[in-house]
């Protein structure tokens, strides 16, 4: 193609080499596809080569072009042309100009679709410091934090870190980032507003991870964090369950003030309450926390009645913890009659899976058995309850469909 013959000799010099650029990267594009394979928008290429080459109106429309190569699944071809516009938004409107802000998260779109973790990685921490330097309000702020700690969330799951310091050093920036939104949506909205519910509920799942890796490698702590002494650890982690109460405690605050049903805002918060005490290995508060829950809404007149009130029977099965949106502890399970895999075990009344064995005899490799059988068996449970008492659950079955996996 004479890509001369269809740009205006009017335009400026840079206009026509910006125009001429920006036709040879679409004439590239669509002779390496099908013809239907990709639907660009019939204006992009005249809207791009009729501005200057460093208008904003060229970043857009390569913006729309990145856009298009995304919807075709040209993820790799969308990355170059994003950061093309990114580029001509920078030079135009300065390095810090929040107008990138929707081309690179498009960008990072593209990279996790190819599984470019680590790109993604740099690329988040670019975008956190765009937006450190041209956000300023609070409800945006907060937004862009709350994001950035659902990264950080995502890439200490991915693996990215590659030991424990760098997982630490990871969770503590995850912590900050949700406190420091928890912070802003509170100076907007004020303490019991329902937006807080978000960061607070970031925050408490930061804090189940954090113990996690501190009950993993208490050593860890002692290297990096220099400012503790050899009881440092413990003494983190002991810090870290008292702030895990008060974030609970939080919750409940937000949730009652809003809450049609307050007796149960209150077994939710006793719970949430209780199964924070087993993660921590506070197996007697644990305990009668749960009891006090299943207790929630009795008066002491109830107590002393000749016919007690029966305590509600709001456990009656054990179930893996976590149980907080954004924790999967063990593989989805499915009815017996789908299971190619069948689990049996027993659950003990401080939450421990014990007599875990296989009780199928299907084809599914004894290898994935195994590894499943070591995962219940390190997966703490909250117990069961009957009557308002901790009862040990035994005959426990679970299905799995290892086909899905």
């Amino acid at each position: 193609m004479q890509y001369q013959q269809i740009i205006p000799r009017t335009l400026s010099v840079a206009a026509q080499i910006a125009a001429l650029l920006t036709l040879a990267i679409l004439t590239n594009m669509i002779s390496a596809q099908e013809p239907t394979t990709l639907n660009l928008p019939s204006d992009i290429v005249s809207k791009t080569y009729r501005q200057d080459a460093y208008s904003n109106t060229l970043g857009e429309s390569l913006y729309d072009l990145g856009l298009a190569q995304q919807r075709a699944n040209e993820h790799e071809k969308a990355i170059d042309t994003l950061k093309q516009a990114t580029h001509m938004i920078r030079v135009n409107s300065g390095l810090h100009s929040a107008l990138q802000l929707p081309i690179i998260e498009a960008e990072i779109e593209s990279l996790m679709h190819l599984n470019l973790f680590k790109q993604v990685d740099i690329r988040q921490n670019y975008l956190r410091k765009i937006q450190a330097r041209s956000l300023v309000d609070n409800e945006k702020i907060a937004r862009g934090l709350i994001r950035q700690a659902e990264w950080q969330n995502k890439a200490y799951h991915l693996g990215i870190a590659q030991n424990d310091e760098e997982k630490l050093f990871r969770l503590v920036d995850m912590l900050n980032l949700y406190r420091h939104a928890l912070t802003r949506l509170a100076e907007k909205q004020g303490e019991l507003s329902p937006a807080l519910l978000e960061p607070l509920h970031g925050i408490l799942r930061t804090q189940y991870l954090l113990t996690g890796l501190i009950s993993k490698s208490l050593g860890v702590y002692e290297r990096s964090l220099s400012r503790f002494d050899n009881d440092g650890a413990r003494a983190y982690r002991s810090q870290n369950f008292k702030q895990g109460k008060h974030i609970i405690s939080a919750i409940y605050d937000v949730e009652k003030n809003a809450s049609k049903n307050p007796l149960e805002t209150t077994q939710n918060s006793l719970t949430m309450l209780a199964d924070w005490m087993l993660w921590n290995g506070k197996r007697g508060d644990a305990k009668r926390t749960y009891m006090e829950a299943t207790r929630a809404g009795l008066t002491p007149d109830d107590e002393n009645l000749e016919e007690t009130p029966v305590p509600a029977e709001i456990f009656p099965v054990p179930v893996p913890l976590p149980q907080l949106d954004g924790f999967k502890p063990l593989p989805d399970t499915v009815s017996i009659e789908s299971a190619n895999l069948l689990i049996g075990f027993d659950i003990t009344k401080t939450g421990r899976a014990i007599n875990v064995k296989r009780l199928d005899e299907s084809d599914t490799e004894d290898g994935v058995a195994r590894k499943i059988i070591r995962l219940i068996s390190k997966t703490r449970f909250r117990p069961r309850l009957e009557l308002g008492e901790v009862v040990v659950a035994e005959g426990i079955t679970y299905g799995f469909d290892t086909s899905t996996w």
